[in-house]
């Protein structure tokens, strides 16, 4: 098993991601998108931190 690409969390009102230099898996950016719906209402901002990775551009449309 590989280390996680990805970590998120919800602080205060801020929801807050943080990416490794590699592109998150299709299972963790479904995480993170089901997280963030989850969680909705509960923040008025967003902070993402990344050292390269991001979403591929199919999972960046879910």
């Amino acid at each position: 098993m590989s280390a996680p690409t990805m970590a998120y969390s919800l602080y205060h009102s801020v929801l807050v991601a943080v990416h490794t230099k590699d592109n998150p898996t299709d299972e963790e950016w479904s995480g993170y998108v089901d997280f963030g719906r989850k969680q909705m209402g509960k923040y008025t901002s967003s902070l993402v931190i990344s050292e390269g990775g991001g979403p591929t551009r199919p999972s960046a449309g879910r």
